[in-house]
């Protein structure tokens, strides 16, 4: 294994890299500077000395390269970083609804957060902003031996479902799914006639959405 061979270390991630390379450009430079020293005072021929020192020049080169082009590779993912759309909403009910001859959307009027403001209060309802993937969330919590049966659709269609026909004095239960939306697209729970959910300031029964990726 040749000198500049040895230098190579392990990747660990685009911004260590960089960093990495700057440091192996400074030894290499340093290496030049020393077999420079070393060949006059071993006496070697001149022609000896310009064959090292074009290979070590050599290497310099090849690394320096390198260094500029992961030094854009970071600039790059640090562009695409800002540009990427950042979609994440979370919400409580605060209040307790059902039982309803009718189902009703579920409005979850107390926001924890609400990136990119794609969950309404107002409406109960999340519309996409943009085309991507994303995944959903929701709590379902009842008291008093009341039944519970909630479920979260995505532009009028059924996706998932929690319900418990027989509640014990306290009952909980929590649904999740990931979904492909266009821009436009609408997610919201529902309540279904005859049920009931519970909540309070402690915020028992939630909505919870963000974007995986476009």
């Amino acid at each position: 294994m040749t000198r500049s061979q040895s230098l190579w270390k392990p990747h660990r991630g685009q911004r260590s890299q960089v960093e990495e390379q700057r440091d192996l450009l400074q030894e290499l430079r340093a290496i030049v500077a020393q077999q420079s020293t070393k060949l006059n005072e071993m006496g070697a021929t001149v022609e000896e000395q310009r064959v090292l020192l074009q290979e070590l020049r050599a290497i310099v080169a090849q690394q320096s390269t390198k260094l500029n082009e992961m030094g854009a590779t970071v600039e790059e993912q640090k562009r695409e970083n800002r540009e990427r759309p950042k979609v994440a909403f979370s919400a409580s009910l605060s209040e307790s609804k059902g039982p309803n001859s009718d189902d009703g959307i579920l409005v979850y009027k107390h926001v924890f957060n609400n990136i990119g403001e794609a969950y309404s209060p107002v409406t109960g309802i999340f519309r996409a902003p943009v085309n991507g993937v994303y995944y959903f969330t929701y709590t379902a919590f009842t008291t008093s031996s009341k039944k519970r049966r909630v479920s979260l659709y995505k532009n009028g269609l059924l996706m998932v479902t929690v319900t418990d026909d027989v509640s014990d004095s306290e009952d909980g239960g929590s649904n999740g799914v990931t979904l492909k939306l266009d821009a436009g697209d609408e997610v919201y729970t529902r309540l279904m006639a005859g049920y009931y959910i519970f909540d309070d300031n402690n915020h028992h029964s939630t909505f919870t959405g963000f974007l995986l990726f476009t």
